[in-house]
């Protein structure tokens, strides 16, 4: 669409697995963002409305944008990293 056109994506180089511990977070997000792809037909019987999105907070440099890029790489997503002043 005309309202992405001055979006700069970003091309994560984490994978997956460079990500260390995290067990319980990495398992969440699996679930909300690569589930609903991998069994469509799954969440369409679901009466229950899908997770649009995950916020990740924290203080700079404990690894939210490499955690989202490593997340967007695995699933196969585009991922749009925003720094707060923007």
């Amino acid at each position: 669409p005309s309202s992405l056109k001055n979006i700069k994506f970003e091309s994560p180089a984490a994978a997956w697995e460079d990500v260390g511990g995290l067990f319980q977070v990495r398992a969440e997000l699996e679930e909300t963002f690569l589930w609903p792809r991998k069994y469509p037909e799954l969440f369409k019987q679901c009466p229950l409305r899908q997770r649009s999105g995950v916020l990740l907070y924290g203080p700079p440099g404990c690894g939210k944008t490499f955690l989202a890029g490593a997340l967007a790489k695995h699933c196969e997503l585009r991922l749009i990293a925003i720094k707060g002043p923007e």
